[in-house]
């Protein structure tokens, strides 16, 4: 009989490359979302060359936000109370703290594209542009906290901190006040339904389980005293935004007005003018929120994805 013939080795497994670490999965996503960014940056740059013989930077930003908060305030209230927040207590410093961050991104972007323009071994392509991904940050990474001042960015971002504790400050307070609001609610309806309550459940429950009902009775008080509590605490976002955004709203379209000659600045400057401007798109807005149940509708909605994406990033950021 002749040898068996040997079947030939099966090669083993491939041995597995090295999971990309952190910062390469965030250069991935970055890489997948830059062009989508660019895209859009492009498209807000021409938008704003048309329109800049009209108004300045800041008259449409007013005029934007005016009319977001003022027919959509109800809906991003967490948003507009860590903005209001922000504003009165850290933004002073914040901003310093964030102009001195951007400071030292220039000093790494400049860095790094130093770096990316050098061909050592001269074969007409740039080194980095030969580097497997982790190479790349190896590479990278050193020449990036070279630039960064420590101090500065330690700075920095105490004062961003500082910004977002008062920010996580405020929306927690608000929350817990209107728990507390819900829950003195509960406990005055049950004071009234508790004899009514016990009444009737002694009539249609057994004995053993009517002892339940002052429980029952108070936590269901309580549950729909948070129920109205929240509602009220919508109706007053409405109207507290309504008011807020109506004056960014009419100081916004007033200047644009008086820019482009269809105001003069001696109407613009009357208080009664501005006043029932501001009292008028205010009502507006609360009447829009209510009809809309305090939500976006379509095609809205789908514009404001981006800000709606923030304020539940937000509400799950800060625990409410």
């Amino acid at each position: 009989m002749g040898k068996a013939s040997k079947s030939p080795a099966r090669p083993g497994p491939r041995p597995s490359s090295p999971p990309l670490n952190l910062y390469g999965k965030a250069l991935q996503a970055a890489e997948l979302v830059r062009p989508h960014v660019l895209a859009a940056v492009h498209l807000l740059l021409v938008a704003r060359a048309k329109v800049a013989p009209y108004a300045s930077d800041d008259e449409l930003a007013k005029l934007v936000c005016g009319v977001v908060v003022t027919f959509f305030g109800a809906r991003y209230m967490a948003t507009i109370a860590a903005f209001e927040a922000f504003r009165m207590v850290g933004w002073s410093a914040s901003k310093r703290s964030a102009l001195r961050l951007y400071d030292n991104y220039l000093k790494a972007v400049e860095a790094s594209s130093k770096d990316d323009a050098l061909d050592a071994d001269a074969d007409g392509v740039p080194d980095v542009s030969q580097m497997p991904l982790e190479q790349l940050l190896a590479r990278k990474m050193p020449i990036v906290l070279k630039s960064i001042d420590p101090e500065g960015l330690s700075e920095a971002l105490s004062g961003l901190y500082a910004g977002l504790a008062a920010v996580v400050a405020t929306l927690r307070v608000r929350f817990a006040a209107t728990l507390t609001l819900g829950a003195t609610l509960g406990d005055v309806a049950a004071d009234a339904v508790h004899e009514h309550a016990r009444t009737l459940a002694a009539r249609v429950l057994p004995a053993e389980h009517a002892k339940f009902v002052p429980l029952l009775v108070q936590y269901g008080t309580r549950a729909a005293g948070v129920s109205v509590a929240f509602v009220l605490q919508r109706f007053a976002a409405a109207a507290h935004s309504a008011l807020r955004g109506s004056q960014l709203l009419t100081d916004g379209a007033i200047a644009i007005a008086v820019r482009t000659g269809h105001v003069s600045a001696a109407g613009a400057a009357e208080p009664q003018l501005r006043t029932a401007l501001q009292l008028g798109l205010a009502a507006l807005g609360v009447a829009w929120q209510w009809r809309n149940s305090f939500g976006v509708p379509f095609p809205l909605n789908v514009l404001l994805l981006p800000l709606s994406m923030f304020e539940a990033i937000l509400i799950a950021a800060v625990g409410l």
